[in-house]
């Protein structure tokens, strides 16, 4: 009965911290731009945003990719 009642509050309380984050972002201010902010609206931010999210793809599938050969040396002398 008590690890419910604890696993209960337990999730109430990342609710309520999700809320807390999401209410003080709330509360910001629009800060004008600058020379130094990326606008979201014109190519450049698409093309880094594809391919920030291809390299990350690809440097997560690498490890996959290089063990290949070395589990299958490791295999065939068995």
């Amino acid at each position: 009965m008590a690890q419910k009642v604890a696993s209960k509050l337990k999730g109430n309380m990342w609710r309520l911290i999700i809320l807390a984050i999401a209410g003080s972002l709330a509360k910001k201010g629009k800060v004008a731009e600058s020379a130094g902010t990326l606008s979201t609206t014109n190519g450049m931010f698409v093309f880094l945003l594809v391919f920030i999210v291809l390299l990350i793809g690809a440097l997560s599938f690498f490890p996959a990719l290089a063990l290949g050969p070395v589990a299958e040396f490791f295999q065939m002398i068995a």
